[in-house]
């Protein structure tokens, strides 16, 4: 039960709520959300995506992957994949216009449902990935005219390098569209990737854009998370040792207290 339990982050969750409503009145907008592992990024997201799909926005989510193996893009290839097998060819066909070539040929999934999509022309790399990006930046920006779009990109620390500039260059080309872009990143992990650096700067120099740092809940939240999962309130001796003990971090908490259930 302890992991369904969501208390707190009333400030956060109505930040995330102003920045949606900016973006469905077509000012994009870019949120990361920064913390340590287990201190409920994720979760926050989830909460907040409920209420995004609420409002009448498409929520696609995508995770980056840890250690070596992931193809080039491998966050955009998810979130191109999930609206590409959500939606009708003669949609997101019709959005992508010419820049299906150049999409196709980094997402198969797109590749596959459309076998006769010529092979674009050969250039240097730098302008094949510039074709890329602006590509994917026109798709997006014109499937959001039809349904609000926000993009939640998980585990942002151990995206490749390409996905980030991808990103930044996404970040860039908001304005008049209702695109919200919602970066989740371990904070401790950023001083030890400089591509992931220069990219959360150039994200927070974008406009609109809104850096949310997440801490351990406080003890009247810990308390109430307590009551939630064990269906009691705790004693004032149990909740300050809680308190103490986890420095309000969910994942602690939710270990502590299943050992106070059991």
């Amino acid at each position: 039960l302890a992991h369904e339990v969501f208390v707190g982050r009333e400030q956060e969750m109505d930040a995330l709520r102003d920045q949606l409503e900016e973006t469905l009145l077509s000012h994009g907008r870019t949120v990361t959300l920064l913390g340590e592992p287990g201190i409920g990024k994720t979760r926050i997201t989830s909460e907040f995506a409920l209420y995004a799909r609420l409002r009448g926005a498409l929520v696609l989510t995508s995770h980056c992957h840890e250690g070596a193996g992931a193809p080039p893009f491998w966050p955009w290839v998810q979130l191109i994949r999930s609206y590409v097998t959500t939606q009708t060819t003669e949609l997101w066909r019709a959005e992508m216009g010419s820049g299906a070539v150049d999409i196709a040929q980094v997402v198969s999934d797109v590749r596959d449902r459309l076998p006769n999509t010529p092979t674009p022309p050969q250039v240097e790399p730098e302008q094949a990935r510039f074709r890329f990006f602006d590509s994917i930046t026109r798709f997006l920006r014109a499937a959001a005219k039809r349904q609000p779009l926000v993009l939640i990109l998980d585990d942002l620390q151990w995206a490749d390098t390409p996905s980030l500039l991808l990103l930044q260059f996404l970040a860039q080309s908001l304005e008049n569209s209702r695109l919200l872009l919602v970066s989740i990143c371990r904070e401790a992990e950023i001083q030890e990737n400089s591509a992931l650096s220069r990219t959360l700067a150039a994200l927070a120099r974008s406009a609109g854009s809104q850096t949310l740092h997440l801490h351990g809940l406080s003890k009247r939240e810990v308390i109430r998370f307590i009551e939630l999962t064990t269906g009691q309130a705790p004693s004032v001796d149990v909740a300050t040792g809680v308190f103490r003990q986890t420095e309000g971090h969910p994942f602690f908490m939710t270990e502590i207290v299943r050992l106070l259930t059991t």
